[in-house]
């Protein structure tokens, strides 16, 4: 599959958030929805941007 990189990096922004490592999880998930837009995954790319949202926190300023 295409998106698998995507997907791991995705991931791995995920757990970042969740260690509180909210530096290397912006960069990931940055990368990983450019990577999924570039893909044209749409859905996918919605679902890591709610992911995002969701560990980072919605009032942090790059959820916005």
């Amino acid at each position: 599959m295409a998106s698998l990189p995507a997907d791991r990096i995705a991931a791995r922004a995920g757990i970042a958030a969740l260690e509180g490592r909210i530096g290397d999880a912006l960069v990931g998930y940055g990368d990983a929805l450019t990577r999924y837009r570039t893909l044209g995954t749409d859905m996918w790319r919605a679902l890591a941007g709610l992911d995002f949202v969701t560990v980072v926190g919605s009032g942090h300023p790059a959820t916005r």
